[in-house]
């Protein structure tokens, strides 16, 4: 399946997960993350992330759902930030209301 922009507004993390295994990820130019989609799981969501090598706007709302340690917080930081590096075409990064990138913005966008 290919699709050039996705959009998730209220899927449970492991639906979207499956979505996105059976969409061809070179052709998603815009992705959109909002609300139920558990963002403390990035983990579990950047590697597919990573394989979209044609994207060109991200955006992300709305990823507080659980406190997370400082540890963990790092980890997902660190895991995010990696995989934006590798996204060459990207042009827009919308982050609104994501608890784990506060404080982190520069590590995000370097």
């Amino acid at each position: 399946l290919c699709c050039s922009k996705v959009q998730n507004y209220s899927m449970p993390t492991s639906s979207f997960r499956n979505l996105l295994e059976r969409i061809y990820p070179d052709s998603i130019q815009e992705l959109e993350v909002w609300k139920k989609c558990s963002l403390n799981k990035t983990g579990k969501f950047a590697p597919y992330l990573s394989q979209m090598r044609n994207l060109r706007k991200l955006f992300i709302s709305d990823g507080c759902r659980y406190l997370l340690s400082s540890d963990s917080q790092e980890q997902l930081v660190a895991e995010f930030s990696s995989v934006l590096l590798r996204l060459e075409n990207l042009q827009m990064l919308y982050v609104r209301r994501v608890c784990f990138f506060r404080g982190h913005l520069d590590q995000l966008i370097r």
